[in-house]
């Protein structure tokens, strides 16, 4: 505390990135508080504000009818919309737990009205989503919650990803994994009760 002095450290204030909130309940001894998703980020529509707009894509788990992607008659699971929307397209996701273990070679932009809100599960043993490389551009997560079981996000053979937002959560095996010339990008996000980061 004196000028040329030291004294100890026992740690610092924990800060949660952008998004986030210091999770209310206590820690174990020793261990810093974790960060959650901020529920109030999630709003009051449900997709988040987002508007019909081209390559604009709805999810919506809640939807009564398959639906054809647009705002109005949004698809119902995300794997439909992964499969029929174009390279490039961004998918919006409503608030909903919405199953995946996709693995895809287009470019695509998956945005979730909240992380809070919205969940990406994965399927058995594969990872729940699986991006390889393509000669479109660059895919990206924002918002949103993606869970195990098993791998939550694989980046292979060259494929460009980015995480905004995002709350990985309970992959048992691998959070995230990125191999044979990827790139993953992570920014204001959160990795929390996983078996290994990378």
């Amino acid at each position: 505390g004196t000028s040329g002095g030291c004294r100890p450290l026992q740690g610092v204030d924990w800060l949660c990135p952008k998004g986030f909130v210091v999770d209310a309940t206590a820690p174990e001894a020793g261990a810093l508080p974790g960060c959650l998703p901020d529920p109030v980020l999630c709003g009051d529509d449900p997709f988040g504000g987002i508007q019909s707009a081209p390559g604009h894509y709805f999810v919506d788990v809640q939807a009564t009818a398959l639906g054809d992607g647009s705002r109005a008659e949004p698809w119902k699971t995300l794997t439909t919309a992964i499969s029929e929307a174009p390279a490039g397209a961004t998918l919006v996701l409503a608030n909903g737990t919405h199953l995946a273990g996709v693995t895809t070679t287009k470019e695509l932009h998956l945005r979730g009205r909240c992380a809070h809100g919205v969940r990406i599960m994965g399927v058995g043993d594969q990872s729940t989503l699986t991006f390889l490389g393509n000669a479109a551009g660059s895919s990206s997560l924002r918002d949103l919650t993606i869970l195990g079981p098993n791998k939550a996000v694989a980046v292979e053979q060259g494929a460009q990803v980015s995480l905004e937002g995002v709350y990985v959560d309970g992959a048992r095996s691998v959070a995230l994994r990125s191999r044979t010339g990827a790139t993953l990008t992570v920014r204001d996000s959160v990795v929390a009760h996983t078996g290994e980061l990378l």
